[in-house]
């Protein structure tokens, strides 16, 4: 009978420790004191010997040892996955955060191509337009050529007269008293609208040359 009872004994104490090291459930580290006093009771009153209590006290202990390393590896495994996901998280983070970096400097690198391009088009225009200018020119200068000679031939007096204008005057000779004749009487007896006339034809260009008539009265 005390053998039948050992063994109902330690099946019922190491049965539950292997479902709890197969289910791996977390238990509080605390026992409650009431239930080891109980236990131990039950023990005595059951009449094992004194050596076969040590041996099952020791196979209790083993296997609260055993479940200690499996609660605290299923804590520690626990934290891992914390760990493992926040830097998951990060790395996901960081690499959106690359990836809109990459995007926009992509954006103004095409922005800034783009602005390249259209001013190399606009000096490359300018240059066809100045080129066809120069074309045109050039086939006018060659159709019309009498309007350029004569455009340069009346502005050479032009130059002639500010030439003669920047010459300092000349000293008139000293001369005698005027002579009384009918040289004389003629200039005096201009009339003062041939003055006028012959004033205004020296404001004329040097493109027309003005004449002066003089008319004697009768």
């Amino acid at each position: 009978v005390g053998e039948a009872g050992l063994h109902i004994l330690l099946t019922e104490i190491l049965v539950p420790s292997i479902e709890i090291q197969d289910e791996v459930i977390y238990y509080d580290t605390c026992e409650n004191s009431e239930e080891l006093e109980a236990m131990d009771r039950a023990l005595e009153s059951s009449g094992t010997s004194s050596s076969e209590m040590a041996q099952l006290r020791q196979k209790t202990q083993q296997l609260e040892t055993k479940r200690g390393i499996i609660c605290s590896r299923r804590a520690y495994l626990r934290n891992k996955k914390d760990q493992c996901e926040e830097s998951w998280r990060l790395r996901i983070q960081q690499a959106q955060e690359t990836t809109h970096y990459f995007q926009q400097h992509h954006n103004i690198q095409i922005k800034r191509e783009k602005r390249k391009e259209d001013e190399k088009k606009k000096k490359a225009w300018i240059k066809e337009e100045r080129q066809k200018t120069l074309e045109r020119l050039k086939s006018f200068k060659e159709k019309c050529p009498a309007q350029l000679v004569l455009k340069t031939s009346r502005s050479q007096p032009v130059n002639s007269k500010q030439a003669g204008s920047r010459r300092p005057p000349a000293v008139p000779p000293q001369a005698g008293p005027p002579r009384k004749g009918p040289a004389a009487k003629q200039s005096r007896n201009v009339h003062p609208t041939q003055v006028r006339t012959s004033k205004t034809a020296s404001r004329k260009p040097p493109g027309d040359v003005p004449v002066q008539i003089f008319v004697s009265p009768h």
